[in-house]
């Protein structure tokens, strides 16, 4: 699609894309959990991020819909759309509203190998952003 579009139709079409997952990143702060992913915090904290999830994540990929396994996968398929933002500034507003802490400590984790990978996670994206 981006093919067919001029170079404003084209930068129009990024920023909006970025607006909308910047919008995304203050949406999911502030609602709760159960009215996103419908699951109680507690219960998206005892599932697993699948390893597909998790090594496309590790690998700067956006996470598809489709690849999603888990309410888990959905929540880190969210922190994934640093990967897919198009300008600087917008990967600015992320760390300057601390985005990625704020969403990864959102969640109440008990099992421990998604702690452990939410860790990893959380290292990944701080280090992505600080050197974009």
């Amino acid at each position: 699609m981006e093919e067919s579009l001029t170079g404003k139709e084209l930068l129009h079409s990024k920023i909006i894309r970025d607006a909308d997952k910047l919008d995304n990143f203050r949406v999911k702060e502030q609602d709760s959990i159960h009215t996103m992913l419908d699951v109680s915090p507690a219960q998206l904290g005892a599932e697993p991020v699948s390893d597909r999830t998790f090594h496309c994540f590790l690998s700067h990929t956006p996470i598809r819909y489709s690849e999603r396994e888990t309410h888990m996968d959905m929540w880190v398929s969210y922190l994934a759309y640093i990967f897919d933002l198009n300008f600087p500034i917008s990967r600015r507003y992320v760390r300057e509203h601390d985005y990625i802490n704020k969403l990864v400590d959102k969640i109440p984790y008990t099992d421990p190998e998604t702690r452990n990978r939410m860790e990893a996670i959380r290292k990944t994206a701080l280090l992505y952003l600080e050197q974009q």
